[in-house]
């Protein structure tokens, strides 16, 4: 099962020579990388991103910034893999991430998405990590409220609300 991994990147190319290295140390072997330069100025250097990647490479230019979510769709319409992951420029692959995607959705036939955790650092850290434990308590909510709808009937989940 092959993963496509799109990074994003604009004007950061030491940041992304890091996490294309996260993504070339993967120990999970059957991967892509697309790598989308979103106008960065000066360019980035698409031989540099070529000797890193070889054939497991994709490189596009954007001629001007078109923001984050274009270069993004821009990489996810070059993903040729069955899984695709984005990575932004300044994050890292934690050794056998890739691994590990891959034998989620290996083991679980019938998974659509995962939800990959990340440890922000740095001097804004704390904002992303409350955000992040908001957003999973209101997942782990939205689920329990799916399941018990589907096991007592959905007249019972005004009772779950006002219980919660």
């Amino acid at each position: 099962m092959k993963i496509s991994v799109v990074i994003p990147a604009y004007n950061r190319p030491s940041l992304l020579q890091e996490a294309i290295n996260s993504v070339v140390s993967q120990s999970y072997a059957n991967w892509e990388l697309i790598v989308v330069d979103d106008g960065s100025n000066p360019p980035l250097s698409m031989s540099e991103v070529k000797t890193l990647l070889g054939n497991k490479g994709v490189f596009l230019r954007h001629d001007s910034s078109r923001g984050v979510a274009r270069a993004k769709n821009a990489g996810l319409k070059k993903a040729t893999g069955e899984i695709i992951t984005i990575l932004d420029d300044d994050d890292l692959l934690a050794e056998g991430s890739l691994e590990e995607i891959h034998n989620a959705f290996a083991e679980h036939a019938n998974l659509d998405c995962l939800f990959l955790g990340v440890d922000p650092f740095g001097p804004y850290a704390k904002n992303p990590a409350v955000n992040r434990a908001k957003a999973m308590k209101k997942m782990v909510l939205h689920q329990f409220h799916c399941d018990f709808l589907l096991a007592a009937g959905q007249s019972s989940f005004s009772k779950i609300s006002k219980a919660l």
